[in-house]
């Protein structure tokens, strides 16, 4: 495997997702979609063509709405709220030092 896909997959696992889950899923989907076309039933082809487009649509949202947060300043939520205590001591600092200057 790639170095591009390793550290796709590793990214994947740290935000607690597991992406080859998703991608055997989607790949067994569209298998099974071009099987479905290559037999040509006509009751199986009505079926996939909304399916395919409603994964597509699927797809879409989540790749907007990703690119949304990024640009939003996701970022700012990376680090957990901080406890009593902890903003206690933290404003306890503030003030200290905001006397000393």
């Amino acid at each position: 495997m790639s170095p591009f896909w390793n550290g796709f997959f590793e990214h994947l696992r740290s935000c607690g997702r597991n992406g080859g889950i998703f991608f055997l899923a989607l790949a067994c989907f569209l298998a099974l979609s071009i099987l479905v076309r290559a037999f040509h039933n006509d009751k199986l082809i009505e079926i996939s063509g909304p399916a395919l487009a409603g994964v597509v649509l699927i797809l879409l949202i989540r790749v907007g709405a990703g690119i949304w947060r990024g640009r939003s300043g996701g970022e700012r939520l990376r680090f957990p709220r901080l406890s009593d205590d902890e903003l206690r001591v933290a404003r306890t600092r503030l003030k200290n030092q905001g006397g000393k200057n």
